[in-house]
């Protein structure tokens, strides 16, 4: 049989300030996700990902497009 040993490891934080006004931030982040979100790594399409969007109003869908345009949905935003 084989022990398994458990390691703890600490959070990872992360600060970027941003000289922006709210609103602007806000939209730079959403809007333009697929500017910097990491599709290849971080993704459920994987290689075959092609975009990310971020709708930014509420009920809005945060969803990736794969080639051959099927849309994954990920998450929806509350308010």
């Amino acid at each position: 049989m084989i022990e398994q040993q458990s390691v703890q490891i600490e959070p990872l934080s992360k600060t970027v300030k941003v000289t922006l006004p709210p609103e602007e931030a806000f939209k730079l982040f959403t809007a333009g996700i697929h500017r910097w979100w990491p599709l290849a790594d971080h993704s459920v399409g994987g290689v075959d990902a092609e975009i990310c969007i971020f709708e930014d109003r509420a009920d809005g869908r945060i969803y990736e497009r794969v080639k051959g345009g099927k849309q994954v949905e990920w998450g929806r935003v509350l308010e």
